[in-house]
C-alpha cells in the first residue's frame, strides 16, 4: 500500500497530464479547452508522453492544440518532438509548426527546417520555405535559393521566390541582413533569373494565405466589402511571383519577362533595394 502511495505521489503529474490529455482531446468549448492547455502546462516535463499522443490524434483541432503546448517546452524539446507536425496533412498545422521552429532561431531549428524543405512532398517542403523565409539565416537563405534554382515542382519553386522576397524585404532604417551575396546565393540574381521560369502552378502561397485570414477577420468585423484573394488556386507562373517579389523589394513594377542583361538588373536591383533602407 505504501509503495503503491508513493508510486502515485512520484507520478500524479503524469497520470494528471493523461487524463487533462483526454479531456482536451474531447473538449468543444474554447474556454474548456484553454482550462487543460493550461493544466497541461503546469505539468512540465511530466506531461510530454500525453502531448505526444495528441501530437498524433486524428483531429486537427486537438493536433493544433498539441503544438500550442509543444510550443512552450524548452527548444530540444521541441526540435525533438515536432517533426511530425512538419508533415501534418493540415497545411495550416504545418506552417505553424514550421513558424515555431523559425522563431526560435536556433541552429537545431533551421536545420530542422532545412531538412524539412527537401522534402518530395511539395505541400511539406512549401510550408518549411515559408517557414525560412521568416528567418534571417544565412543557411536558410542558400536552402532558399537552391529550391529556387533546382527543385522541379513550380509551385516549390514559387514559395521560395516569395520565401526570398520575405527574408530580405527592406526595413526603413534597418541594416541589410545580408549586405553581400556569396557566388552560389544572391537571391536577387536568382529571382532576375526566375523572371524567365515559365513554369505553371495552382495554389496559394504562404504571404496569401495570411492575407486571406486577415481578409475573413476583418469582413466578419464589418458589412464593407474586404478585398482578398479567397482560398482558391489561381493559374499563374514561377515569373509572375519572382516579378511581384520584385515589385516588392524595389517598389518598381517589374514585369514577369526574361531581361536582356542579368548582371547589370541585378546590380541595380540591389541598389534600388539598398536605397530603399
Amino acid at each position: 500500500m505504501a509503495l503503491a502511495f508513493g508510486a502515485v505521489l512520484i507520478y500524479r503529474n503524469r497520470i494528471r497530464s493523461e487524463w487533462w490529455a483526454h479531456k482536451l482531446a474531447d473538449a468543444t468549448v474554447p474556454a474548456d479547452q484553454s482550462y487543460y492547455v493550461s493544466c497541461l502546462s503546469a505539468c512540465g516535463d511530466d506531461a510530454m508522453p500525453a502531448i505526444r499522443r495528441l501530437i498524433r490524434d486524428p483531429s486537427p483541432e486537438v493536433r493544433a492544440l498539441a503544438l500550442v503546448l509543444l510550443g512552450h517546452r524548452p527548444i530540444e524539446t521541441i526540435v525533438r518532438d515536432i517533426p511530425p507536425l512538419l508533415h501534418d496533412p493540415d497545411r495550416d498545422i504545418r506552417e505553424s509548426a514550421g513558424t515555431t521552429l523559425a522563431f526560435t532561431a536556433t541552429p537545431a531549428a533551421i536545420a530542422l527546417l532545412r531538412d524539412t524543405a527537401v522534402a518530395p512532398n511539395e505541400n511539406v517542403a512549401c510550408s518549411a520555405l515559408a517557414a525560412l523565409g521568416r528567418t534571417s539565416d544565412p543557411a536558410a537563405m542558400a536552402t532558399l535559393c537552391d529550391a529556387l534554382a533546382r527543385r522541379p515542382q513550380a509551385m516549390v519553386r514559387a514559395q521560395a521566390a516569395e520565401s526570398l522576397a520575405e527574408m530580405i524585404l527592406p526595413t526603413p532604417g534597418a541594416a541589410p541582413p545580408f549586405e553581400i551575396p556569396t557566388k552560389d546565393c544572391d537571391p536577387v540574381a536568382l529571382l532576375i533569373h526566375a523572371l524567365g521560369d515559365t513554369g505553371p502552378f495552382d495554389g496559394i502561397l504562404s504571404t496569401e494565405r495570411q492575407i486571406d485570414r486577415i481578409a475573413a477577420h476583418v469582413a466578419r468585423q464589418t458589412t464593407q466589402p474586404v478585398s482578398g484573394r479567397a482560398d482558391r488556386p489561381i493559374s499563374r507562373t514561377v515569373a509572375m511571383v519572382a516579378a511581384t517579389a520584385l515589385t516588392r523589394l524595389t517598389g518598381i513594377d517589374q514585369a514577369p519577362v526574361p531581361v536582356p542583361d542579368e548582371h547589370r538588373a541585378t546590380e541595380e536591383t540591389w541598389s534600388a533595394i539598398r536605397g530603399r533602407r
